[in-house]
């Protein structure tokens, strides 16, 4: 009976533990809702207070010196969503490879996702765009850069703010 009881607690406690330690990594999460798109992003990510130039409905968030951040994001909202990634492929093919183009979806919209790989500067890049999201007919825009973290490394912490984007219907 004895030995049953230890194992009861031993189980228990091992059980709080991973509780905890899934719980603090949530914690190492922060979301975002803006112009109608809520995100998570990681907790020590920053948003960048000036304006990048691609929409008035736009927002971008770094981690690491903000001169060349470690990582970035740029979300950006608006009618032009194609002639952004159109623009964001021709500028960055010059030195960079084409890793995939594919379709995804999306906060449950199809999108079309470019990879890219640049190894001058050793920086992975995808541009992520969705045309007519909104009910206005805007689409969104990403523009997603590692710089110091290899691509198998990344592609989690990636793949976790893809899931968790949700797009307000009625914004």
């Amino acid at each position: 009976m004895r030995k049953i009881i230890l194992l009861i607690i031993l189980v228990l406690f091992l059980g709080s533990s991973i509780f905890i330690s899934i719980a603090k990594a949530e914690d190492e999460w922060q979301t975002i809702t803006d112009y109608g798109i809520t995100l998570s992003l990681p907790a020590e990510w920053v948003k960048l207070e000036e304006k990048m130039g691609f929409s008035e409905k736009e927002a971008a968030w770094y981690k690491g010196n903000i001169e060349n951040p470690d990582q970035f994001i740029i979300l950006a909202r608006g009618p032009e969503v194609p002639s952004f990634l159109e623009m964001f492929i021709e500028t960055e093919t010059e030195d960079s490879e084409l890793v995939e183009d594919t379709q995804i979806d999306l906060g449950g919209i199809e999108a079309r996702m470019v990879t890219m790989k640049n190894n001058e500067r050793e920086a992975n890049i995808w541009f992520i765009a969705a045309s007519e999201v909104f009910e206005d007919g805007e689409g969104v825009f990403l523009n997603i850069t590692s710089q110091t973290q290899k691509y198998e490394e990344f592609t989690p912490i990636l793949q976790k703010i893809m899931d968790s984007i949700v797009f307000e219907k009625n914004s």
